[in-house]
């Protein structure tokens, strides 16, 4: 009966589909070419899905077995890019069950490539996929687990509003189902056609076919089920797990050189990826940095399939590029390492700006007079390449709004942001070296004018002794931060947004107070305390000049404190060794050497010489009983070791400081006259 109406379907799909088929069958199974594997993915796949498949899904895996000779591994490929074709294209408002049926799909994949690993074992390998194909299936793999734990814990939450769940708020993580709830669970856990049956299901994701009613409550209620009886649905172990197998692929941890097929070395690369991604996602900022370190440590290994290193094939892949900067400059943003924020983002908006030379109002122009120049499959490849630009425009502005928050922050070093607004001509040139010039001005076009605003809302809310900042620091607007997600369902994902951006408010909040107080350091190399405190606290209409000296240490402090960050000192090189950023490796390499690492500002060692505590202040200085004293050449001076001295004994005092107050809440009759000295 099988084989039978397998062959029935094969008649009535068309010549091109089935020619399709078999000629990617091949290119992933037998020839293992790129060259042919190119085109059949990126645009016969496209031109034949735009051609029959615009509101419908491809047909299932059983229907084209033939085509293939029943593959499990291709079949289960194809099963994924259909998959991924309908949730894309024609599925807008995918169900809990589709998502769950998603899970499904790329378990069925990541299972079929391991087991065909293990198999062909570690320096064979039975098949080929293009690096583009790779991170396609990786990027929408954590796209949907993304999207899944947002509808989780948007069921949840609305549970929780109608009573059909509570949350024990001494055991964080737990809750339990009402007996109304409870008992619906154990009803359809034990009926043949209950909600767990997901798996078996169509590729395409198919219909809730079980919704009785169109009731809020029947819904939550059948959502609620849902989730119970198929708590592996995405569960975040074991998504990790695939993603650390599949990591460990392609990159040898032992000193033995062995040949790696390329596509092991795909898998590994946009698994971390990936990874780095989901925990970006996940609030854990410093595992975002660190899941890159294969990458760094390999970044010069040269895979044979296209002659390129492993850095070239991942910056090949724009989207892949674009992914990992984004999250990696936004997670070092949240760790307060704001010039290596900076870097990243900076060298990913240059490379877009110069792949996207014209705006999408000129490409519009140029492709309506190309129009009735070309053919119609050159005019839908057009459109879909307008479509992906677009879509790079839009990570471009995201991204300019988080190097216009880095650059208030930083208070526009180097002369970039200027806080008088009538001299705001002068910042439309670039003085700024860590910045492309082309990056500065697309930064200058889009936020120039509320950047300039944000000096003089500094000034004010300091002269009207206001504390909160104006609207031109609304830090939340600046913040393009990706939807964070939360594994926990008692916590919703919109509180972990809220509680990512409460946290960056809480960071940012005294900047507008530091951009007054610098204003005032750069004019003097030699200034009083008492002194500067009039000048900042200067009321005009009030006569009466109080001594705020002492408000005013806590502000110096706190201003060198907050400015005081991991950041990147030591460049790297890649023409002598295949580990451009290990830590042992980049400690033995020479400041002055040239870099060339696309991982240069990601590296997570804190305990080599290529990170290390640094200032980020703008103007240098120290104090010596009551005396500001301002280092001019404090750029050119970093290095020096009295600057360092300085350095280490602020933060020295400090940790003295809270060790003292630590032993006094331990033991307040113990204390030793001499740890006041």
């Amino acid at each position: 009966m099988e084989a039978a109406s397998s062959s029935s379907a094969d008649v009535a799909l068309p010549k091109s589909l089935t020619d399709f088929i078999f000629d990617l069958y091949d290119s992933v199974i037998t020839a293992q070419l790129m060259d042919e594997q190119v085109p059949l993915y990126e645009t016969t796949f496209r031109d034949l899905s735009s051609k029959y498949f615009t509101h419908q899904a491809w047909p299932l895996p059983q229907s084209v077995a033939a085509e293939c000779n029943g593959d499990p591994l291709f079949l289960a490929l194809y099963r994924e890019m259909t998959h991924r074709h309908w949730h894309q294209v024609v599925l807008t408002r995918p169900t809990l069950r589709d998502r769950m049926e998603g899970f499904h799909v790329y378990r069925e994949l990541f299972d079929e490539i391991l087991e065909v690993v293990a198999d062909s074992g570690e320096e064979d390998a039975n098949f080929f996929l293009l690096p583009a194909w790779v991170f396609d299936i990786f990027h929408e793999f954590g796209y949907q687990f993304q999207g899944y734990c947002q509808v989780r814990s948007a069921v949840y939450a609305s549970a929780r509003k109608h009573g059909l769940v509570t949350v024990d708020p001494q055991q964080p993580g737990k809750y339990t189902l009402s007996g109304t709830a409870a008992a619906a669970v154990a009803a359809a856990s034990t009926n043949n056609n209950n909600a767990s049956s997901v798996s078996g299901g169509n590729a395409t994701g198919g219909t809730n076919t079980n919704t009785t009613t169109n009731t809020p409550s029947s819904n939550l209620l059948e959502n609620l089920i849902l989730l119970e009886n198929n708590l592996e649905a995405w569960d975040v172990e074991i998504v990790f797990q695939y993603l650390h197998r599949f990591a460990e692929l392609g990159f040898s941890t032992t000193t033995t050189s062995k040949k790696v097929p390329p596509v092991y070395q795909y898998l590994s690369m946009f698994a971390l990826i990936t990874k780095s991604r989901l925990d970006c996602l996940l609030g854990d900022f410093t595992g975002c940095i660190q899941a890159l370190t294969p990458l760094s440590v390999h970044g010069s290994t040269v895979i044979s399939s296209n002659g390129m290193t492993v850095t070239e094939t991942i910056q090949s892949v724009t989207a892949a590029h674009i992914s990992l900067a984004y999250h990696v400059g936004v997670s070092l943003l949240l760790l307060r390492r704001y010039k290596d924020a900076r870097q990243v983002l900076n060298d990913i908006c240059a490379t877009l700006l110069r792949t996207l030379k014209n705006t999408p109002q000129q490409q519009q122009q140029q492709q309506q007079q190309q129009r009735h120049n070309k053919q119609q499959q050159q005019h839908a490849q057009q459109n879909s390449q307008q479509a992906q630009n677009e879509q790079y425009y839009k990570q471009l502005e995201r991204m300019l709004s988080l190097l216009a928050l880095i650059q208030i922050v930083l208070f526009g070093s180097n002369g970039n942001t200027n806080n008088n607004t009538s001299n705001s001509k002068s910042t439309s040139t670039n003085n700024n070296e860590s910045m492309d010039d082309a990056v500065w001005r697309a930064l200058k076009d889009k936020h120039g004018t509320r950047l300039d605003a944000v000096g003089a809302s500094a000034a004010a809310s300091v002269h009207n002794t206001l504390n909160t900042p104006s609207s031109a620091l609304a830090y939340e607007e600046w913040f393009a931060s990706p939807k964070f997600v939360t594994t926990d369902p008692t916590v919703s994902s919109f509180h972990r947004q809220q509680i990512v951006q409460a946290f960056l408010v809480r960071e940012l909040e005294p900047t507008a107070t530091h951009r007054a107080l610098r204003s005032y350091l750069q004019l003097y190399t030699t200034l009083p305390v008492t002194k500067l405190s009039l000048f900042y606290y200067y009321d005009t209409s009030s006569s009466n000049k109080t001594d705020k000296t002492k408000d005013m240490i806590p502000l110096l402090l706190s201003y060198k404190l907050r400015h005081y960050q991991l950041e990147r000192t030591v460049s790297t090189t890649t023409t002598t060794t295949t580990s451009t950023l290990s830590g042992a490796a980049t400690a033995a390499m020479t400041a002055s050497a040239p870099s060339s690492s696309l991982f240069q500002s990601y590296d997570p060692v804190v305990d080599s010489a290529a990170v290390q505590w640094n200032d980020a202040l703008p103007a240098h200085f120290y104090m010596i009983r009551n005396v500001l004293y301002m280092d001019e050449d404090a750029t050119e001076k970093k290095k020096t070791q009295q600057r360092l001295w300085y350095e280490k004994y602020f933060i020295t005092r400090l940790e003295q400081n809270v060790q003292l107050l630590q032993n006094v809440a331990q033991n307040p009759k113990a204390i030793d006259p001499s740890d006041f000295l």
